[in-house]
């Protein structure tokens, strides 16, 4: 609050308590609470996250302690193992090869690149040039299997590692079965439990990509023309460069934003936080008033692995708590969905075959839903039906109890116990998936049971002729009754008065 006794003073104060309340919501949106990156999260117990280098040339060895490309393998497992939730646990495993030697992710990569045509001022002139860059959704669906792959070669050339994730494919005497890496990589991405997570690292050395931007930094090929780093649920995909100065759409001070693309160890952090624990950026979320995406870079700096201003290869306390966050709010919006997916099945499949199951709702004005007609009729009366009352019963009583488990839940959250609203979130899931299952077999049943008969519908008269009937009656009564009462009491007429005569 700003003191001041004139109108400007005061108008003054206003704009600064708008300005920081702005402030206050905004770190709210982007920090407190930002969004999810992807609407199903996944929760697996172990989660197996092969970093897969590739590179296109000799220069260099980017698993090679001791120089700037170097990437920090000790850095990375450590604040990996940090992002895994209560009773997981995260392993990470590194390996090198050559993008000769795989013609498919070679030909992915190459199908992925796109040229954009860019303008720029050049002594008062606008010169037009080609900058290129790599689609990474093409890219992700082109790794697709040649991801299983690769991951599934790292996974098993460590047995201790290959034993703990899948010990449905070891035999008694310790052996890999179905004939070792191949019989593993085929089990990739069938085995429950275990996610796997595969981080590509394209190490790329082609001096004939790179050119001259017009403020003197090198213009490399990065993911989406914006960032070297692009996250997905099915894999991580970074871009290693040997530029320490790379122009990125950013201004900061005037000028281009650079960005060194010679250690790629923040951006590895950044895409496996984005992929396992739908963290987005602290700089963007999602507008519902804009209908699209809204950045706000006054959260871009910091202890923070995203974005071109971040400072740090490692994550926040914040980013940690985050993550805990999200797997509650997916599970307990997954679980919502099956239950509400459930029940618009069972109210689909009332209204077709069960139009008055339980004897309600015909003489309403509104239709009701067969929780409203439950609720209103304990017994049934009229006979068995495909989907009995005991069915509905049951069911019903299966939404009461995930009713109390989702206020359960929301009270521990609203109390900032994660730990208690995580175990309930897990629990919530598995009883929701429970009563979806069981539900569409009802249903199912019931529709199989109906396949010899008829439904016939009939138009309900709203107005009865007993109603009418019963409507005339009480009209004729009242008039039976206004006569006789006129008939007993006449009206009595006034006296005659006697005219005098005037003489």
């Amino acid at each position: 609050w700003l003191p001041g006794d004139g109108g400007a003073a005061t108008g003054q104060a206003w704009a600064f308590q708008a300005a920081l309340g702005g402030v206050v919501a905004s770190f709210v949106q982007h920090v407190l609470a930002p969004d999810v990156a992807f609407d199903a999260l996944d929760w697996s117990s172990k989660v197996l996250i092969p970093v897969v280098v590739l590179r296109d040339h000799m220069a260099y060895d980017p698993l090679q302690p001791g120089s700037d490309t170097s990437i920090d393998v000790d850095r990375l497992r450590s604040e990996v193992k940090r992002l895994a939730l209560p009773g997981q646990s995260v392993e990470l495993v590194m390996g090198l090869q050559s993008l000769h030697e795989h013609e498919r992710i070679a030909i992915a990569v190459a199908r992925a690149t796109r040229s954009d045509t860019v303008h720029e001022s050049r002594r008062g002139r606008f010169v037009a040039r080609a900058k290129r860059l790599i689609d990474s959704q093409a890219l992700f669906r082109e790794l697709t299997d040649s991801g299983d792959y690769l991951s599934a070669g790292l996974i098993a050339a460590s047995p201790a590692l290959t034993h703990e994730a899948f010990p449905d494919f070891i035999d008694e005497t310790g052996k890999q079965l179905d004939g070792g890496a191949p019989g593993l990589r085929r089990s990739l991405g069938s085995v429950a439990g275990t996610r796997v997570l595969p981080v590509f690292v394209l190490s790329l050395h082609d001096d004939r990509a790179a050119a001259v931007g017009s403020g003197g930094e090198e213009d490399e090929v990065l993911m989406d023309g914006v960032l070297p780093v692009a996250a997905d649920k099915r894999a991580v995909v970074v871009v290693q460069r040997f530029a320490d100065r790379v122009a990125v759409p950013f201004f900061a001070a005037g000028k281009t934003a650079s960005i060194s693309m010679l250690d790629p160890t923040a951006s590895i952090l950044a895409g496996i936080a984005a992929a396992l624990g739908g963290i987005v950026p602290p700089y963007s979320r999602y507008s519902q008033l804009h209908g699209r995406t809204v950045t706000d870079y006054l959260w871009a700096h910091g202890y923070s692995p995203f974005g071109p201003f971040s400072n740090t290869s490692g994550y926040s306390e914040l980013v940690i708590d985050k993550v805990l966050y999200n797997s509650i709010v997916s599970r307990l919006d997954a679980a919502l969905e099956r239950v509400t997916s459930a029940i618009l099945a069972i109210d689909a499949f009332a209204d077709k075959f069960l139009f008055d199951a339980l004897g309600e709702g015909l003489e309403s004005a509104r239709p009701l839903g067969w929780l409203d007609r439950l609720r209103a009729k304990e017994v049934e009366q009229h006979g068995a039906a495909p989907l009995t009352y005991q069915t509905v019963k049951l069911l019903h009583d299966e939404v009461l109890k995930l009713e109390d488990l989702f206020s359960r839940g929301s009270e521990s959250l609203y109390v900032l116990n994660r730990e208690k609203a995580h175990e309930l979130s897990g629990e919530i899931f598995t009883k929701a998936s429970a009563f979806h299952a069981h539900a569409l077999r009802t249903l199912a049943g019931a529709e199989q049971a109906l396949e010899c008969c008829g439904v016939e519908h009939r138009v309900i008269p709203r107005w009865r002729p007993t109603y009418l009937a019963q409507v005339a009656l009480v009209g004729l009564i009242a008039a039976c009754v206004v006569a006789l009462a006129v008939f007993l009491n006449p009206p009595q007429r006034a006296p005659k008065r006697v005219r005098p005569i005037v003489r």
